[in-house]
């Protein structure tokens, strides 16, 4: 190790020969030492030895600048914050303003074009700054705790592969709002203080509330109420909104007058067009008079939609099934609840009679009315003309 001052004495030839040595020694060791050379000049080395760092004097030469460990460590390297437009670390090919800087104390940032990208947080926040996030088809993104046992994964495609909940500030900034799943694939929007929860789409036009403590479930769209689903199951519709099924109107039947719901729960549009009709015949007049064997009854209603005090008019559909089974509703499909509480729609082994098509009586009921036309024609014809003799 030495040190000098850099500047030759005049002297004997032996003692300006030493100085030289010293001076030459000086700057082969990089005037390594335990403190500082006592002489500095801007630019000049100094490799500290209490430290083990290699330092370099700044161009004023009023301090240091450590470079890097002595061992070839970089642990130590020290440069300058930057900005986004000039970072102290850049890239050659890129342009001095394409690279890292630290926009503030314990912050790391990245720049690109001069403009910051990417930032680490004093906090551990990680904010990207415009642009996408973009995950090719080995990507995965992680959120993890520290033993990796809990995390959010965005892969291609994006997949959550544990538990999770997050919690969501409300407007106020408190954490009501929070979104959970539970392993078994249900995905639930809860709050804390069991006020309001919503789904939306990020402005007022469409969302999805649950209203909490009535348990109602319900769909708005402009601020507007459309669609209800109460706490017992009932869904309703907004009055003055049509009922759009897809593919209703391509789906057909003979079941109904205009519109039918099949008993697997799908809805239908009835046709009467010759373009839906096959092995088309007449009416045999048999038929037609068979409906005057169906019995007129009066009864009350056991429906949970009716009022239980009023009477109806109407006929008992397992009669007229024995009747006429064309004249029947039939039912050939069930609800049933499984085990684990899904409900599944299946075929029934016998249809069972479910209701009277009464708009089935109107053929035969014209049928009658032409015939008795005719038998009233012949009788009045038969009548003018004993009338007559």
């Amino acid at each position: 190790m030495a040190q000098a001052d850099y500047i030759v004495s005049n002297g004997t030839g032996a003692a300006v020969r030493s100085d030289i040595n010293g001076q030459l020694a000086a700057i082969v060791s990089n005037n390594s030492g335990a403190t500082s050379p006592a002489t500095t000049y801007a630019y000049q080395w100094w490799a500290d030895t209490t430290t083990n760092t290699l330092k370099l004097r700044n161009s004023a030469n009023s301090a240091w600048i450590e470079l890097r460990q002595l061992d070839g460590d970089f642990t130590t390297v020290s440069v300058d914050n930057g900005t986004a437009a000039a970072p102290s670390i850049y890239f050659n090919a890129s342009g001095t303003d394409t690279g890292i800087f630290s926009s503030g104390t314990d912050a790391v940032d990245i720049s690109t074009a001069g403009t910051r990208r990417f930032g680490i947080a004093s906090g551990g926040d990680i904010t990207v700054f415009g642009g996408n996030v973009t995950l090719n088809a080995q990507g995965d993104l992680r959120f993890a705790d520290s033993d990796s046992s809990n995390f959010i994964a965005l892969q291609a495609p994006a997949t959550i592969s544990s538990n999770v909940t997050l919690t969501l500030p409300s407007a106020d900034g408190s954490n009501g709002q929070v979104l959970t799943t539970n392993g078994s694939g249900t995905l639930s929007f809860t709050s804390a203080g069991g006020t309001s929860d919503k789904i939306s789409e990020g402005n007022t036009e469409a969302e999805v509330v649950d209203t909490g403590s009535d348990g109602h479930f319900k769909v708005t769209t402009e601020g507007t109420e459309r669609m209800r689903i109460t706490s017992i199951g009932e869904v309703k519709l907004n009055t003055g909104v049509p009922i759009i099924v897809p593919y209703a109107y391509a789906t057909t039947t003979a079941s109904a007058a205009n519109a039918f719901i099949g008993t697997d729960g799908n809805i239908f549009r009835s046709t009467s067009s010759r373009r839906w009709k096959t092995s088309i015949e007449d009416l045999q007049p048999e038929y037609a008079d068979n409906i005057l064997n169906c019995r007129p009854v009066w009864y009350r209603s056991t429906s949970n939609k009716d009022n239980p005090d009023w009477g109806y008019w109407g006929f008992i559909a397992e009669e007229v099934a024995e009747i006429d089974p064309r004249l029947v509703f039939w039912k050939t499909h069930d609800t049933v609840k499984e085990e684990d509480g899904k409900q599944i729609v299946v075929e029934l082994k016998e249809p069972l009679a479910e209701g009277v098509q009464y708009d089935r009586f109107v053929p035969h009921l014209l049928n009658l009315i032409k015939r008795q036309k005719d038998q009233i024609e012949a009788m009045e014809a038969r009548l003018t003309a004993l009338e007559a003799a």
